[in-house]
């Protein structure tokens, strides 16, 4: 009989796991949008002509070393002239109406720190499930309290490895999106110059990394058959109307 306070445990990892994957997607309608609207502002702004002047002086600034910049207090707005200050004003008054209805290319990359809270709260929401998952193969016998006890504190990787190991060998599910999911994850954790830099996901990659955790999410709910509404259907859900409203 299964002990209650390992269902209470269930009933945590499950938790948490919905705190995760709504948290997850909450931040992409808003990832999208600034997207979309810097894409449109950089449109604009490149074709506004600069004054010969505002050119020098805007190189001049841009010249300075790194330091000498972080403690400069002159904006670069203050080297504008006023028309094109009301230009570049003009730019953003027509964005609301501009980004009505507008699309996103797959192959389009986001490089802006707001999908680090979509990145890291799915990686966790992942990584949550897979040790539910473990800790359901624990109870119902298919992993001795050994074998449990050293996956429990492993690499996350490394426990969805063992978990899938089979259907992996057989090429039933592949994981290398899911592998890019940590790796960009780990970039978030880790967040030195380097890693910042490489925090940079297309469109597309997301879209394999929804694919390969619901077919992942699959596998633990064919085994588990929990009475709970599937989280591999909400990430198909989210995925869908992503792609239908942005793409």
């Amino acid at each position: 009989m299964v002990d209650r306070l390992n269902i209470n445990d269930f009933e945590l990892l499950t938790k948490a796991a919905n705190f995760y994957v709504e948290e997850s997607f909450k931040y992409l309608n808003e990832i999208i949008t600034i997207e979309l609207k810097n894409l449109f502002l950089k449109e604009r702004i490149s074709e506004i002509e600069l004054k010969e002047s505002e050119q020098k002086l805007i190189e001049k600034f841009l010249a300075n070393d790194s330091i000498t910049s972080l403690r400069n207090e002159t904006k670069i707005e203050s080297l504008l002239s006023t028309d094109t200050l009301h230009a570049l004003l003009g730019a953003h008054d027509n964005i609301p109406k501009v980004l009505e209805g507008r699309k996103i290319l797959r192959t389009h990359e986001i490089k802006g720190v707001k999908i680090l809270g979509h990145i890291v709260n799915l990686a966790l929401f992942v990584e949550v499930l897979a040790h539910r998952h473990l800790l359901f193969l624990k109870e119902d016998g298919t992993l001795n309290n050994f074998i449990y006890n050293q996956f429990s504190t492993s690499n996350i990787l490394n426990i969805i490895i063992f978990i899938c190991r089979s259907e992996l060998e057989s090429e039933a599910i592949k994981i290398d999106a899911v592998k890019l999911l940590f790796k960009h994850r780990n970039f978030a954790v880790h967040h030195t110059p380097n890693n910042a830099k490489k925090i940079n996901v297309k469109i597309s990659a997301l879209i394999n990394i929804w694919n390969q955790v619901i077919e992942l999410l699959r596998l633990f709910e064919q085994r588990e058959r929990f009475s709970e509404i599937k989280f591999s259907k909400r990430v198909e859900n989210e995925k869908d109307s992503f792609i239908e409203t942005w793409t």
